[in-house]
């Protein structure tokens, strides 16, 4: 109620006084009026000044104080009220009420709803009132006894909702004795009620340029109205007449209107009424003094034309039965009409004298003389016929970004392009760098930039009739990064002697010259980016260094180098096959090896291992006995003997330990015993190689070994000894991280508290088989490496010959046809010797470590992932147990080997190495030596 108060107070004062009221010098001084309704600090107290820090809140009390020559801007936000003007100006100081932004009714922001009417001027003159977006539940707009007053740019849409059937409220009405007001470049639409309404005794009204269009009534209605002025607007879609002149309307003046096509029977508001549509009706008594000329009528109504009452199908029936009126009128297809065309027959072809034409059309645009189309207007000869006029549409668009291509670091892609409807136009696109500007340019287009930077790009197009017209753009180029070489390597499945090289991400902003990749072996090419180019098969097992280097045109160049291990893939036997039996003269003959014997064993070409030239090493489990001696026995592929060892035997006593013994290119491998006479028997468990079939394995090792059977605490579900004959099921697939791809698991296999002597076999199917994994003693506890083929399950079966027996089972590493590493086997090698310090070690007190230099040595890389190593403990003072770990890894809760006081007993591990090359061997009690010989390697 902020404005109510304020409003009766100087409505008080006006009637009692007759005249304005007095103001001091300092307010008669103010020339602008603010209304905001979203300002914090707007009032409509008596104290509000207006002014753009304090505003009026509502339009209503800045119209109750506006003064002569004053405006009241008013801010783009939504106002909800019925503004009622009764505050007048004078011809040489009007008052202007004007909302915020362009000047055109299609977009004005500033929005008013009133209950009744947006805005009511009553008894008001030297007032103007635009850009407005109004809409009301009457009139919009209502505008009784007052002269001189002129809406103008406003956009009333939906307004009249409060109509009846038989009461329906136009958008605008003039009525009440007013005289000259103007109504112009507006757009009406969607009224409940006609779009104009010229009511009776209105004088010298003007209904000029604007758009009327989807109206539920009649377009302009002017009734009992002498004088009144409809000059070029575009009407149409209405469901009464266009323009209608009723009662006595004489000497109108109906010029320069474009009549657009009738309603098709539907108004905004529902059907339309059974009245006959129209574009030109003019009762008998408005004939007399009234011109209607330079229309355009729409074709597709039968009866565009209704003058005195006789209807006209066509200009030319018009003409001829109104005594020479619409001798201009011309007649189109809807769609040439309301500023939609280029070749509409609106253009150029008005009267440019007639009463109310503006200089400009419903945007604010001057008109403009079209070249192309001849003039057939009067007056200056190129105004266009409607509210629209159409306009020389050149336009220019531009884009520019940094280019894409290869090797072009300062380049920059432009596109653009003039379109020029009215003829010829010159062309010229500046690069923004000082370069010479290009004249017609052909987009898209490449330019070169001196340097880095932001550089903006414009294209000027210019014709005779608008002059010049810009766009810009601006591009930014890039410093010029460096030449940025990559490599990232990979392995093929079933392929671990190939590699694949990728340098697809390598960077080179400028050409580059020279690109090649080195393999490390001898081998350079010149390098492919694609993704499936640089392909590689190394002929040695080994491990490598792959070199990327890119040199570029401008002398700059990078290099990057990535380490690359390539070996052989594990290939299992469904069950272990003896292939050597000193004893028997299986593989050899039937005696014992003598000391210093050496026995050739062939391994290729026999038990399912092909003899293709690819096997590079076999898995054995190699078993002593019967020896004569103390004595240890050596595997190697030939040549001379190694000074390292795989079986540590005592007379008495049967020893078996896993062995993986490169093969010679004759395919064999060879078996040296020390000192006396001793037995051999060689179980082949499976091969490697570096041809593998489909069912090639890579090798994992997990980060520290995991028990998965402990028979004595019940692990993996036996909580008993195993009986005599007797098979289980251990699983492993899942556990301790044993890929459920995996199809072969690599485990220490423990033996401890047997009732008799006998032996356990580890077997993929539970037959029980004709190979020992495992041997032991009543009594005994002793360990194996065993690697055997997973069960379909994702079990291992474990057979115990004879006797009871309790079974430990921990997981050291797996095999895997999708995961893994390959296998570069190498000759036994020692690496420690605690005995005569050979690697720097000494010998191990309870509880102590020793750690373990690899890496680097026999050929191995900086960085192995794993080894299989030989391990061995001698010379030990009490009954314990020793691990290997990965280097800086905590000590494992599992065992590698099992030792008793006085024993020599090895054993085969794969064992991770951490990140300082190292491993680290830990021993649980007493004093004992420990030998590490190294027979292999994954990287």
């Amino acid at each position: 109620m902020r404005s109510a108060r304020l409003s009766a107070l100087t409505a008080l004062v006006l009637s009692a006084t007759g005249a304005l009221p007095l103001v001091s010098a300092a307010h008669a001084a103010v020339t602008d009026l603010y209304v905001d309704n979203g300002s914090a600090s707007c009032s409509d107290t008596p104290a509000a000044e207006g002014s753009p820090s304090r505003p009026f809140c509502t339009i209503s009390a800045a119209a109750a104080v506006v003064r002569p020559g004053q405006t009241v801007h008013i801010s783009n936000r939504a106002y909800r009220e019925d503004v009622h003007l009764t505050r007048s100006g004078t011809p040489d100081a009007p008052i202007r009420f004007t909302g915020s932004g362009p000047a055109d009714r299609f977009t004005a922001p500033t929005e008013v709803t009133g209950t009744a009417h947006a805005f009511q001027l009553d008894g008001v003159h030297d007032v103007t009132v635009d850009l407005i977006t109004a809409r009301a539940g009457q009139e919009a707009v209502l505008v009784t006894g007052s002269s001189r007053v002129t809406v103008d740019s406003f956009k009333v849409s939906s307004s009249g909702w409060s109509s009846t059937a038989d009461t329906r409220y136009p958008a605008l009405r003039i009525g009440g004795g007013s005289k000259d007001v103007t109504v112009s470049r507006n757009l009406v639409t969607s009224s409940r009620g006609d779009g104009v309404t010229i009511e009776a005794g209105t004088a010298g009204a003007v209904v000029t340029t604007n758009e009327i269009v989807d109206n539920q009534g009649r377009g302009v209605s002017v009734t009992d109205a002498p004088g009144t002025v409809v000059v070029s607007n575009s009407i149409g879609q209405d469901c009464g007449s266009a323009i209608e002149l009723a009662g006595n309307s004489s000497g109108s003046s109906i010029e320069n209107n474009e009549l657009g096509e009738s309603s098709d029977g539907s108004g905004p508001w529902g059907a339309c009424g059974p009245d006959e549509r129209v574009d030109l009706a003019v009762s008998a008594a408005s004939v007399a003094g009234t011109t209607a000329d330079y229309n355009v009528v729409a074709t597709g109504l039968a009866t565009p034309y209704r003058w005195g009452g006789q209807p006209h199908p066509d200009p030319a029936s018009f003409r001829q039965g109104s005594e020479g009126q619409g001798a201009h009128d011309l007649q189109a297809a809807p769609g040439q009409l309301r500023g939609a065309a280029q070749d509409s027959p609106s253009i150029d072809s008005a009267n440019a004298d007639a009463p109310g034409e503006l200089a400009t059309d419903i945007l604010g645009r001057a008109r403009i003389d079209d070249p192309n189309i001849a003039d057939t207007g009067t007056g200056a000869g190129h105004h266009d016929r409607g509210a629209f006029e159409v306009q020389d549409e050149m336009a220019v668009q531009v884009s520019a970004a940094p280019s894409t291509a290869a090797g072009r670091p300062l380049d920059a892609t432009i596109t653009g392009g003039v379109t020029r409807p009215w003829g010829d136009t010159s062309v010229l696109l500046d690069f923004g760098d000082g370069s010479t500007p290009v004249t017609a340019p052909a987009f898209p287009l490449a330019h070169t930039y001196p340097g880095p930077g932001t550089y903006t790009v414009t294209l000027t197009g210019t014709d005779a009739v608008v002059g010049s017209r810009k766009a810009t753009a601006q591009v930014t180029v890039q410093p010029i990064g460096p030449v940025k070489a990559t490599l990232t390597l990979g392995r093929p499945n079933a392929a671990p002697m190939s590699v694949f090289a990728d340098i697809s991400w390598t960077a080179s902003p400028w050409p580059t010259t020279k690109e090649t990749i080195d393999f490390g072996d001898g081998t350079v090419v010149a390098a492919d980016r694609s993704t499936n180019g640089n392909d590689h098969e190394y002929t040695v097992p080994g491990s490598y260094t792959v070199t990327h280097t890119i040199t570029d045109d401008h002398g700059r160049s990078d290099t990057v180098s990535r380490p690359i291990t390539v070996g052989s893939d594990y290939q299992p036997l469904r069950t272990p096959t003896r292939i050597l039996d000193t004893r028997s003269g299986l593989g050899g003959a039937a005696a014992p090896v003598g000391p210093g014997g050496v026995l050739k064993l062939q391994v290729t070409g026999r038990a399912g291992v092909p003899a293709n030239g690819g096997v590079t090493a076999v898995l054995l489990n190699l078993t002593a006995t019967g020896s004569t001696q103390d004595t240890f026995v050596t595997a190697f592929p030939g040549g001379p003997v190694p000074g390292a060892s795989n079986l540590n035997v005592a007379p008495g006593h049967d020893v078996g330990n896993a062995v993986v013994v490169p093969v010679a290119p004759d395919g064999t491998v060879s078996l040296f015993n020390h000192i006396g006479r001793v037995d051999l028997v060689a179980d082949v468990q499976g091969f490697y190689t570096t041809r593998p079939d489909d069912t090639g394995r890579g090798i994992g090792t997990l980060a520290a070994p995991v028990r998965v059977l402990d028979t004595r605490s019940g692990t993996g579900g036996i909580g008993r000894p195993v009986g005599p004959g007797e098979t289980i099921r251990v699983p492993v697939r899942g556990a301790a991280s044993v890929m459920g791809v995996s199809d072969v698991a690599v485990i220490n296999l423990t033996a401890t508290g047997g009732t008799q002597n006998s032996y356990v076999t580890a077997a993929p199917d539970g037959n029980p088989p004709s190979t020992s994994s495992l041997n032991f003693s009543a009594g005994q506890t002793v360990a194996n490496q065993v690697t055997v083929p997973i069960n379909a399950d994702g079990t291992i079966t474990l057979y115990n010959h004879t006797g009871s027996v309790n079974l430990i089972a921990d997981v050291q590493g797996y095999y895997s046809a999708m995961a893994g590493s390959p296998l570069v086997s190498t000759a036994p090698t020692r690496v420690l010797d605690t005995r005569d310090g050979t690697g720097g070690g000494r010998r191990l007190g309870p509880g102590s470590s020793v750690k373990v230099k690899v890496a680097g040595i026999a050929g191995l890389p900086d960085h192995p992932l794993s080894v299989i190593v030989n391990l061995t403990a001698t010379n030990p003072t009490e009954a314990g147990w020793l691990n290997a770990y990965a280097s800086g890894s905590p000590v494992a809760a599992t065992s590698n080997i099992n030792v008793t006081p006085g024993a020599t007993v090895p054993n085969l591990a794969v064992v991770p190495v951490g990140p300082d090359g190292c491993i680290e061997i830990h021993n649980h009690s007493g004093w004992t030596d420990v030998v590490v010989d190294l027979q292999g390697y994954t990287a």
